[in-house]
C-alpha cells in the first residue's frame, strides 16, 4: 500500500487498491462486532469478577462475624475462666485459712496441753514447796524449842561454872546482834548526811570507814573511862569493906556489859575499815595482795592500842587514882583484845575465800572491777561452793588449829620467862585474867614484851 504524501487529510487515511474495497467496508463491521463481543466478554467478565469480590465480601465479613463471634465466645470463656480462677483462688485462700485455723487450733491444743502439764507441774511443785516449808517450819520449831530448853537447863545447871559459861555465851551472842544493828544504823545515817553535805565525795566515801572506826574507838575508851572514875568514886565513898566489894562487883558488871557491846561494835568498824581497804582495785588483783590488808589493819590495831596504853597511862596519876587506872585497863585492854581478835579473823577469811573461790562476800555495799569483772557481791550473794574447795577450807581450819597450839605455846613459855625473870612486876598488881589461857593485864604502861606476848594472845584468839 502506498500513502499520499501529498494529499489527503490530515486523519491519513491508506489508498488501496480497487480490488480490496469490499473487504475493507467490511472489516469495520467485523472488528466493531469483535470489539463488541470482547466487550461484552470483559463486562461479563468484569462482572462475575465483581460477583466473585462480592462473594469473597460476603465470605470475608461472614469470617470475621464468626471471628467476632469467637472473639467474644472466648472473651467470654477467658471471663468465665478467670472468674472461676478468682473463685478457685478464693477457694484457695479460704482452704488456706481454714488450714491456718486448724493449725493454730492444733497449736492451741498442744499450749493448752503444756499449760495444763505445766500447771500440774507447778502444782506440784507448790505442793511440795508447801510440804518442805511445813517441815522446814516444824523442824525450826522443834529445834528453837530444845534450844530453849536446853539454855534453860545449862544456866540452871548445878555446876556454877557452867551456869557462868553459858551465861557468857548467851550474854556475848546478844552483844553481837545488838553491836550489828547500832553499827549499821549508825552507819546508815552517817551516810546519808555525808551524801547530803559533801554530795556523795569519792574521798568522804573511802575515808568514812577509818573515821568510823577511830569514833568508836575513842567512845569506848572514853566510856571506860567514865565508868571507872564513877566506880572508884562510889567505892571511895563507901565506908565499909563489904559496901565496897558490892559496889566494885555491880560497877564491874556494868563495865562488863558495855566494854563488850562497845568492843563489839568497834570491831564491826573495823570489820568495815578493812574490807573497804580489801576492796580496792589494787588488793584485789590477786589472792597474795587480799592479804596485804590483813597486815594492814593489823598494824592500824597496835598503833592504835599502844597509843590508848600510853594516853592512859599519861591522864590518870597512878599513886593517887591507882585503883581508876586498875579498872580502866583492865576492861579496855579486854575489849580491845576483843575487837582485834573478832575483826582480823573476819578479814583473814574474807582473803581466804577470795583466795579460794575468787569472789567475796561480804558486809558492805562496793563492787570492786578487776580485768572487767566483778569480784565483790552485796549481802551474801549465795556462793556454789564446789566439794573440793570445801576439802580446801577444812584444810585451812586444820591448819589454823595447829598454829594456835604452836602459838599457845610460844604464849606459855613467854609467860614462864616472865614469870621467872621479872618477878617485881608482878607486884604493881595484876587485875583479871583473860579466858583460859589466864592472860593477865598489868596496871599501868605496860613494857614492849609485855605488850608484844598481849598480841601473841591476840593472834591465838584470830587463829581460833
Amino acid at each position: 500500500a502506498s500513502v499520499d504524501q501529498g494529499g489527503g487529510d490530515d486523519l491519513g487515511v491508506a489508498v488501496l487498491p480497487s480490488s480490496l474495497g469490499p473487504a475493507l467496508v467490511a472489516l469495520p463491521a467485523s472488528q466493531a462486532l469483535d470489539r463488541e463481543d470482547e466487550d461484552g466478554a470483559a463486562a461479563d467478565a468484569e462482572f462475575f469478577r465483581a460477583l466473585e469480590r462480592n462473594r469473597a465480601f460476603d465470605l470475608a465479613r461472614a469470617g470475621q462475624k464468626e471471628a467476632d463471634a469467637a472473639e467474644t465466645r472466648a472473651k467470654e470463656v477467658g471471663q468465665h475462666a478467670e472468674e472461676e480462677g478468682q473463685h478457685a483462688e478464693e477457694d484457695g485462700h479460704h482452704a488456706e485459712e481454714e488450714g491456718q485455723h486448724a493449725e493454730e487450733g492444733h497449736e492451741l491444743e498442744e499450749e493448752g496441753e503444756h499449760h495444763a502439764e505445766g500447771a500440774a507441774e507447778q502444782e506440784e511443785i507448790r505442793t511440795e514447796g508447801k510440804k518442805r516449808v511445813d517441815l522446814a517450819v516444824a523442824v525450826t520449831l522443834l529445834v528453837g524449842v530444845g534450844f530453849v530448853v536446853g539454855t534453860l537447863y545449862l544456866v540452871h545447871h548445878s555446876d556454877r561454872d557452867i551456869q557462868l559459861s553459858s551465861w557468857e555465851a548467851i550474854s556475848s551472842t546478844i552483844s553481837i546482834f545488838v553491836a550489828v544493828l547500832l553499827f549499821s544504823g549508825v552507819a546508815s545515817i552517817t551516810s546519808a548526811v555525808e551524801d547530803i553535805i559533801f554530795y556523795g565525795s569519792s574521798f568522804v566515801q573511802e575515808s568514812s570507814p577509818m573515821v568510823h572506826l577511830c569514833f568508836w574507838f575513842t567512845g569506848l575508851h572514853a566510856a571506860m573511862g567514865m565508868l571507872a572514875w564513877d566506880c572508884s568514886d562510889k567505892v571511895a565513898k563507901a565506908e565499909t569493906s563489904h559496901e565496897r566489894a558490892e559496889i566494885r562487883e555491880d560497877n564491874e558488871e556494868v563495865l562488863e556489859c558495855w566494854s563488850t557491846l562497845l568492843a563489839h561494835i568497834t570491831a564491826f568498824a573495823t570489820i568495815h575499815a578493812g574490807l573497804k581497804l580489801q576492796h580496792m582495785p589494787i588488793f584485789m588483783a590477786n589472792w597474795f595482795m587480799s592479804v596485804i590488808p590483813t597486815f594492814i589493819m593489823l598494824v592500824v590495831l597496835f598503833v592504835l592500842f599502844r597509843a590508848s596504853d600510853v594516853l592512859r597511862a599519861k591522864l590518870i596519876n597512878h599513886d593517887t587514882h591507882f585503883h581508876v587506872l586498875e579498872i580502866w585497863d583492865a576492861t579496855a585492854e579486854e575489849a580491845e583484845n576483843d575487837v582485834g581478835s573478832l575483826a582480823l579473823s573476819f578479814i583473814m577469811v574474807e582473803a581466804l575465800v577470795y583466795t579460794l573461790t575468787g569472789r567475796t562476800p561480804t558486809m558492805i555495799k562496793g563492787d570492786a572491777e578487776v580485768d572487767g569483772q566483778h569480784h565483790v557481791s552485796f549481802d551474801h550473794h549465795h556462793l556454789e561452793v564446789p566439794i573440793g574447795t570445801t576439802l580446801l577450807m577444812l584444810a585451812c581450819a586444820a591448819a589454823f588449829l595447829f598454829l594456835r597450839l604452836h602459838v599457845m605455846t610460844i604464849l606459855t613459855w613467854a609467860q614462864s620467862l616472865e614469870d621467872e625473870g621479872q618477878e617485881d612486876e608482878g607486884q604493881m598488881g595484876r587485875s583479871r585474867s583473860e579466858s583460859s589461857e589466864k592472860f593477865e593485864s598489868t596496871t599501868g604502861l605496860d613494857s614492849f614484851w609485855t605488850y608484844s606476848k598481849r598480841w601473841i594472845f591476840i593472834i591465838e584468839n584470830v587463829l581460833s
